[in-house]
């Protein structure tokens, strides 16, 4: 038996009981904000991993075959919400 319990005490409300558990969602995609419990996510900075893509492959097309292979990382922001 779950030790989670949604119960619905109000029409379109959900309360947890015995919450031992944590949902998160990656991508920051806009409908958690609409789910009930809302959904945790964890958002990417989408605009700096554009830029870094097409710096990269700028780079490719320009002829720097020699580019030593390197990690490149982009930002981003946890947006806590209720079902964490």
């Amino acid at each position: 038996m779950s030790t989670n319990r949604v119960t619905g005490r109000r029409p379109g409300r959900v309360t947890w009981r015995n919450r031992s558990q944590a949902v998160a969602g990656f991508d920051g995609i806009e409908d958690g904000r609409f789910s009930v419990p809302t959904l945790t996510t964890v958002a990417p900075d989408k605009e700096q991993i554009a830029r870094l893509a097409v710096e990269l492959l700028a780079e490719l097309i320009g002829g720097h075959r020699g580019a030593v292979a390197r990690e490149v990382s982009a930002g981003y922001r946890l947006e806590l919400r209720e079902s964490a």
